[in-house]
């Protein structure tokens, strides 16, 4: 029997997805840089919580491929995806001249090869992690738990603590942009697959909703502290000294997806979610549209002018609108919407398209010469 598959981390995804589009509204759109006061500092706290969310996508996969073999058809479904709406979106700004950046012919043909020369780097870099599965689980599987807790601990201060309190000077590790982040939210999204929270010695102290709480308020805590640092960081002088220097890793890093206090932020929204046992045919229907929607709002092209359509940014000769009161949460929130239950209608008609032609016997027959050419290779 196929084990249905928990719906509360498919809730996890969309709520992610919705928290991924609101920032991507209000950084794209220019929001953060046309605001002050009392609404930026609310933009910037909502914008912690936001990057947050974004690292649980890779928690969920951690927990769910450590125990999974790589699947070939699963590659191929992945870049086809990023494929086709490359090559759409591209050549439909290219014909109506919709791109900020005029697209070159050189543009338009490599929007319609299957490797991708920019933009989607969240995707492309959870592809790689993905082929890379097989080696982290054949390390993890011949590990102890405490040996695995060891892994998450070592790279929390590799490639958390010391980039941030040392601003990339001991290892750069950018703003979590890299791979080593992605490896570091899989391992640990395996080690609550392998040993869940609900097994753990905590059970036998504190209810699951104490647990729960606890979880809850170490996150508010943890994002909270760190928007504080991020407000002494910027009340900070710029310069070469101690408190330049301060200045410049707390502004920097505030939003950053290695940031220490995110990625255990994360892990407590995650760990939070992992407790609560929800079944829905129609959340996990929608939880796996949600990388279509990421694909479509978030194509290199489009995101430099979607927002313009919606007032957001001085693109193309479309103006801001400019406000600086707490009713640009209002038009946030709507335009955040709006995108994403369009791209979620969008990428259900190619998931249909895609199942139909999938389905055809000549497309069968094709695949199968094609998986056995892949194999023998």
């Amino acid at each position: 029997m196929n084990k249905e598959r928990n719906s509360s981390f498919e809730l996890l995804r969309i709520i992610s997805m919705l928290a991924i589009i609101f920032l991507h509204v209000i950084v794209h759109g220019q929001v953060n840089l046309h605001t002050s006061g009392v609404t930026l500092n609310i933009i910037n706290y909502l914008l912690i919580f936001a990057y947050t969310l974004v690292n649980t996508f890779v928690l969920i996969t951690g927990y769910f491929q450590c125990e999974k073999t790589i699947k070939l058809k699963n590659i191929f479904k992945l870049n086809n995806a990023m494929w086709f709406y490359s090559a759409v979106i591209c050549t439909v700004m290219f014909i109506f001249d919709l791109s900020v950046n005029p697209i070159s012919k050189l543009n338009l043909v490599q929007s319609y090869l299957p490797i991708q020369f920019g933009g989607y780097w969240f995707t492309k870099m959870y592809l790689v992690l993905y082929i890379l599965s097989p080696f982290l689980n054949c390390a993890l599987n011949n590990s102890s738990q405490k040996k695995h807790f060891s892994y998450i601990v070592i790279g929390i201060i590799l490639f958390s603590i010391l980039p941030m309190c040392t601003n990339n000077l001991f290892y750069d590790n950018g703003t979590g942009f890299t791979l080593e982040n992605f490896i570091l939210l899989y391992i640990i999204g395996a080690y609550f697959k392998k040993y869940p929270i609900n097994k753990s010695r905590l059970l036998g102290v504190y209810s699951k909703s104490k647990i729960n709480a606890i979880l809850l308020f170490t996150t508010i805590f943890l994002l909270t502290f760190n928007f504080l640092l991020y407000k002494l960081g910027v009340s900070l002088p710029t310069g070469r000294g101690a408190l330049g220097f301060m200045h410049n890793v707390f502004s920097k890093f505030f939003t950053a997806y290695c940031n220490p206090f995110i990625i255990i932020g994360s892990t407590c929204i995650f760990l939070i979610f992992s407790q609560i046992n929800i079944k829905s045919k129609f959340i996990n229907k929608l939880g796996g549209l949600m990388f279509g929607v990421y694909l479509i709002h978030e194509f290199t092209y489009m995101n430099d002018v979607l927002y313009s359509w919606f007032g957001f940014a001085n693109i193309k000769g479309i103006g801001y609108i400019a406000e600086t009161n707490l009713l640009v949460f209002v038009r946030i929130i709507i335009v955040t919407l709006i995108i994403f239950i369009g791209c979620t209608l969008i990428e259900f008609i190619r998931q249909l398209v895609f199942k139909f032609i999938y389905n055809r016997k000549i497309s069968e027959k094709c695949r199968n010469k094609f998986y056995d050419y892949i194999k023998n290779f």
